[in-house]
């Protein structure tokens, strides 16, 4: 090999070496990335579950920021409503019931979007919305029972 074709066949490994670190770097800063946004749910799931809405509802918001997931905008919008913000809280539960692929979170999303409507006496709207999650899980008792009490 001459100096000319050594210098190409270097440059092409360094080349190739870069590409490789680059895309190392990429992954694993998607993989921390992801991991964030779980940690982040984990903790604001926690604090729901003490009852500490306003911590949750911060710990949702930063997974949120990490990763725009349908289980992060059901559960925002579970703190919020359990803090009596049910106008906040209705976006939520329509992003999380129009995004979700999971059958559960949707018609779970859509069961809260009815209780926020029925907490703010927009009776129409809470009925369509108990009516959507009824069609998704049409066995769910509870939203059957919130149905017929928003009907009325």
């Amino acid at each position: 090999m001459n100096k000319i074709q050594e210098t190409k066949h270097s440059n092409r490994i360094n080349s190739i070496r870069l590409v490789a670190i680059f895309a190392l770097i990429i992954l694993i800063g998607s993989s921390l990335f992801g991991q964030t946004a779980h940690k982040s749910l984990r903790f604001g799931d926690k604090a729901y579950e003490k009852g500490d809405f306003g911590d949750a509802e911060i710990n949702y918001r930063r997974a949120l920021e990490k990763e725009n997931a349908a289980q992060s905008k059901y559960n925002l919008g579970n703190a919020i409503y359990k803090q009596g913000r049910y106008e906040e809280a209705i976006p939520q539960f329509e992003a999380a019931a129009g995004s979700s692929l999971d059958p559960e979170i949707r018609a779970n999303a859509f069961h809260n979007l009815g209780n926020a409507y029925f907490e703010k006496q927009e009776f129409d709207k809470s009925v369509e919305a108990y009516k959507n999650s009824l069609r998704i899980a049409p066995d769910d008792m509870d939203t059957k029972k919130n149905l017929s009490r928003a009907m009325r």
